[in-house]
């Protein structure tokens, strides 16, 4: 469905875009769209802090500061403390009016912005009364945060938007943060971040987790003008949040005010603006469309003044996609204009209490026609099938947040996030395909594909809970401690195409589709030689086999925190925290195999003041990070599996090519009772043969996962430096490191295992069945650490074994080399703030990211199996796999920013440059018996010539 590797603007290696924006008045652009990250605050809310000095910079112990916000009509006071700090926590993002009073004199800001997730931090400058011809300077100083050491940005989308041009969707915001790059388009419109894969962030909206957890690849889609903010976290983010080894992309949406506002957008983006790439052997791209037009309807205000609040989105949507296909021959077309809505509603029942409640759907379906594709005249001809992709969901998330002290806030949420990816075509047919030919067969049906996904139905509900703790105990404190628990519920079934009814020979037709197999009798098919009625070598007959796999799978996701933002003096603050996650996941049938209870992340930062006027600040973290395991490995090791086939001599061939069946061939040697009783033929069940290699039961999970399997695990130390060269202009540089210190992969062991049997130590009998009759390369596919020892459970040993074998392999014996993947990285960033007549932002990263592992799913096969990829399939895969990984780009440059050319004309620019991807070379591996022409992966390996 997806288009955009073939229709692009001018993104290839170097993207940019340029535009011009008519705003009036001027003055209601801000100057802080863009702020810089902070930690120590939630998902929902922010922080502002700061300190009170007078003339000669000492500090006001004592002194009120007194915050206001007129849009939601409320005021807090705190003193400030022996140093002269004062902090109010828990803050709605939005603008305050700051004013401070002091025996020392007093002073005042307006307009003091606050975001989630971030910490505002000011000194205020107080003085006595003139004296005089005495002139007492009073005022304030926007300093560097000093809270936090996490890096990326956090952007103010309602007022960016009005100064720079950006792409409409959540990607386009997460690119204009350092260290991010687009991921390869096979997966969709996803960031890179850090260097990790496309399937290693996690997403937020309000608090709600909203990533995809089938394949951590992107999450439920939002509008874009429902977001009021977005920080996007590359690293160094504190222990409450988790769940990714990439980053962290954090949302909150518009809230209602005490001010009534209605807005309409229209958003248009015609065909006829957008270029088309090249004609290549598979795709006529020439025939590409895509166009868009959007009517957004927004309002909000108060239902009642100063305590509740109301906000909503609608959106209507008249989408249009086309692509056409030499290979297929067909055109598909895609249409899509299902609405969106959501609503925000906020309540402050009593002063320093507020409820939240957030609701949107995001349910849609998008509806395919696919047409015949004459490529010899380039005309499309008649109609085909029809498709509908059906997505998205209802979501909702509530959150309670209550400051009862200066000293004690307590906040707790609760949601669901529902989401969908099904494919319901309008097709009928059962395949039928016609092996007597040779030469591979021939499909004698208009229906040729043999099985239709649907990839998944899911369902997260969740829980949370925070404290937050002030005290001075040496020096000032602020302790967060906090738990979240998710339920995921996941259904996945893949089934033939067809449906139910009565087949061209009149026989009824089992649940779902079936394939048709002509075969011809050969001198050892035993279907024939041992069945009644006996067929003759060069006889004909009819397979009939049917195929369902998947289920309804159960995972939970549990995390309990604590950090400690600890001001040890005026100058250096310490950044202590420790995140301990549990991941437990489930086959179809309940069984746990995923078990992992003890995975400690332990966050420990610093900033330090060097001058001690909050204008120059150097800071370091170092962080562990973990990833759940994916639901799609759920599907992939633990489904429900039936697989069984009849056979029949048939009198004829009707329409379609399906076969007029005669007589049921039974009781040939294999043979057994089918498990939904017939599949096709007379009435009946129980004694009619099948040939079942799929039962409908699950593998035992004991010998999908290693003994002492341990979860993805990624290292990351940062250390950096920022300074404010003026109250406009702040600089800055940090280094990263990361590196992938665990993986959670799938591997075969067959080859370790039959070394295992060749060893006479073990006392395997061989005399009967050798076990490379059974062990033949791909008998047994189990998630180890690769590089690591490894105890598995053997699945079959060979043929009588009743006890299940477990056997310590040692790393060498599986042959797999460690899965190595690190990124480092040196960013140079600028910030000059918006001055009413100009504004800039940028930054200049280089970066390299090589291993042998790009992470959760592989970009070179657009291979979306996390978790579970080809990469360490084979121990001839490996070899000579170390290089660059799909996500290395050695240099970014981002520049965004405004220039205002007179009162009621805003000239705004956004330019994004990376240095073109490495490709990685593939071919046979000439000496791995696995990995080589004979194998059923194709050109794997990284060989090449």
């Amino acid at each position: 469905m997806d288009l955009e590797n073939k229709k692009k603007t001018v993104r290839k290696h170097m993207f940019m875009s340029v535009a011009l924006a008519a705003l009036a008045p001027a003055g209601l652009l801000t100057a802080t769209s863009v702020v810089a990250p902070a930690a120590a605050q939630d998902y929902t809310s922010g922080a502002l802090a700061g300190t009170v000095v007078d003339q000669a910079g000492n500090p006001v112990a004592g002194a009120t500061v007194t915050i206001t916000s007129s849009a939601l009509g409320f005021s807090r006071s705190v003193a400030t403390s022996a140093s002269g700090g004062f902090r109010f926590g828990a803050l709605p993002g939005g603008s305050y009016d700051v004013s401070v009073s002091s025996s020392a004199g007093s002073t005042s800001e307006s307009g003091v912005g606050v975001s989630a997730s971030a910490t505002t931090n000011y000194t205020f400058v107080v003085g006595a009364a003139a004296a005089g011809d005495n002139v007492v300077v009073t005022g304030t100083r926007q300093n560097l945060d000093f809270s936090n050491t996490t890096t990326g940005l956090n952007l103010d989308v309602e007022s960016l938007v009005k100064e720079i041009p950006v792409g409409r969707d959540l990607t386009s915001l997460t690119l204009l943060a350092p260290g991010v790059s687009l991921g390869d388009s096979a997966f969709g419109n996803l960031s890179s971040i850090g260097g990790s894969s496309v399937a290693e962030n996690s997403y937020y909206i309000n608090g709600l987790n909203l990533t995809n957890f089938d394949n951590f690849l992107g999450s439920s889609l939002v509008p874009f003008d429902m977001y009021k903010s977005v920080e996007v976290k590359t690293g160094g983010y504190p222990a409450e949040f988790g769940r990714a080894t990439g980053g962290v992309v954090n949302a909150v949406t518009k809230s209602g005010t005490n001010e009534w506002r209605a807005a309409f957008h229209m958003n248009w983006e015609p065909d006829s603006l957008r270029s088309d790439s090249p004609d290549t052997y598979a795709a006529a791209n020439h025939l590409d469309e895509r166009r868009s037009f959007d009517t957004i309807l927004e309002l909000g205000g108060p239902i009642i003044r100063d305590r509740l609040f109301v906000y909503g989105l609608a959106e209507f949507n008249d989408d249009r996609a086309a692509d056409a296909s030499y290979l297929t021959g067909g055109q598909n077309v895609d249409k899509l204009d299902d609405p969106f809505w959501g609503v925000k509603i906020d309540a402050y029942p009593i002063d320093n209490h507020h409820l939240e409640f957030t609701y949107f759907d995001t349910a849609r379906t998008t509806r395919r026609t696919t047409f015949d594709y004459d490529d010899a005249t380039d005309t499309i001809g008649a109609e085909l099938s029809r498709t509908n992709f059906v997505n998205g969901g209802e979501s909702f998330v509530g959150k309670y947040t209550g400051t009862f002290t200066e000293w004690l806030t307590i906040s707790a949420a609760y949601g669901k996030n529902k989401d969908k990816n099904e494919t319901l075509s309008s097709s009928t047919l059962n395949r039928v395909f016609d092996s007597r030919t040779g030469a591979g067969g021939a499909d004698l049906s208009s229906q040729t594909t043999t099985t239709v996904t649907t990839p998944r139905a899911t369902s997260r509900e969740f829980y949370r809970a925070d404290v937050d703790l002030y005290f001075d105990l040496m020096g000032d404190h602020h302790v967060r401690v906090g738990f979240d628990k998710e339920k995921l519920d996941f259904s996945r079934v893949s089934v033939r195409t067809g449906s139910d009814g009565i087949d061209a020979g009149g026989q009824a037709i089992a649940p779902g589709g079936l394939t048709y197999l002509y075969r011809t009798c050969g001198a050892a098919t035993a279907v024939c030689t041992g069945g009644a009625p006996v067929l003759m070598p060069g006889d004909e007959y009819v397979e009939l086999n049917y195929y369902n796999s998947g289920g309804a799978f159960y995972a939970e996701n549990t995390a309990y925190y604590f950090q400690d933002e600890w001001n040890v003096t005026n100058q250096l603050t310490l950044n202590l925290g420790v995140r301990w996650d549990q991941f437990a996941n489930f086959t179809a049938d309940g069984s746990q195999y995923i078990d992992f209870d003890k995975e400690l992340a332990p966050r420990v930062g610093f900033s330090y003041d060097v001058f001690g006027d909050g204008r120059t600040k150097l800071y370091g973290n170092f962080g562990v990070y973990y990833l759940p395991v994916a639901s799609n490995t759920s599907y992939r090791q633990g489904s429900r599996e039936w697989y069984f086939r009849e056979y029949y001599t048939f009198t004829g061939i009707g329409a379609n090519g399906l076969p007029v069946l005669d007589q049921q061939i039974l009781d040939w040697t294999g043979g057994n009772d089918c498990p939904f009783g017939l599949i096709a033929g007379s009435a009946g069940a129980g004694s009619f043969s099948c040939n079942v290699t799929g039962d409908g039961s699950v593998q035992n999970p004991l010998s999908s996962i290693s003994r002492n399997l341990e979860a993805t695990k990624e290292k990351e130390i940062i250390v950096g430096f920022e300074h404010h060269l003026s109250d406009l202009l702040t600089v800055g540089v940090n280094y990263t490191h990361r590196n992938l210190a665990t993986t959670a992969e799938d591997v075969a062991i067959d080859a370790a295992v039959i070394a295992y049997c060749n060893d006479a130590a073990n006392m395997v009998n061989q005399t009967t069945t050798s076990c490379s009759s059974i062990w033949t390369g791909y008998h047994q596919y189990t998630i180890i650490n690769p590089g690591s020892d490894s105890t598995i459970v053997l699945r079959d040993l060979l043929p009588g074994e009743t006890e299940l074998r477990t056997v310590d392999f040692s790393a060498a014996d599986l042959g797999y080399p460690k899965a190595k993947r690190s990124y480092d990285a040196v960013e140079f960033t600028f910030q000059r703030a918006f001055d009413g007549v100009w504004s800039l932002r940028g930054s200049y990263t280089w970066s390299k990211s090589k291993g042998n592992s790009e992470g959760g799913v592989q970009s070179d096969f657009s291979q979306t199996d996390t978790g579970v990829t080809q990469d360490f399939d084979q121990p001839g895969f490996t070899d000579h796999s170390y290089g660059y990984l799909p996500n290395h780009r050695a240099h970014r440059v981002r520049l965004f920013g405004s220039y205002q050319v007179m009162e009621d004309l805003l000239v705004g620019a956004n330019v994004l440059i990376d240095s073109p991807r490495q490709f990685s070379c593939f071919g046979f591996n000439p000496t791995n018996g696995y990995a080589n022409f004979e194998n059923g992966y194709g050109a794997a390996s990284h060989y090449c010539g």
